[in-house]
């Protein structure tokens, strides 16, 4: 579960970051050789938010896997103990 939450957000913020940039793929992405300074500087910046980004579904996922430990937890002690009538 945690894993496939990963890819659909993963999934999400690619497609986010090509609306924003307006690129489709690789043929898209201009020679760091003609780059000017303006587009490096935006490209620097792009890097840094991908990086926030990668460290924010890291943060994601070390919470989901937190929350199905709990409910696994939850699940193991009601069958365990099953409630008395």
């Amino acid at each position: 579960m945690g894993l496939l939450l990963a890819v659909i957000i993963g999934g999400a913020l690619i497609a986010a970051y090509r609306r924003r940039t307006g690129r489709e793929g690789p043929e898209h992405r201009p020679s760091a050789g003609r780059a000017s300074d303006a587009l490096g500087a935006k490209i620097a910046t792009l890097r840094e938010e991908t990086e926030q980004l990668r460290h924010n579904v890291g943060e994601l996922a070390e919470r989901v896997d937190f929350a199905e430990r709990l409910l696994a937890q939850r699940r193991d002690t009601q069958r365990l103990n099953p409630p008395s009538r």
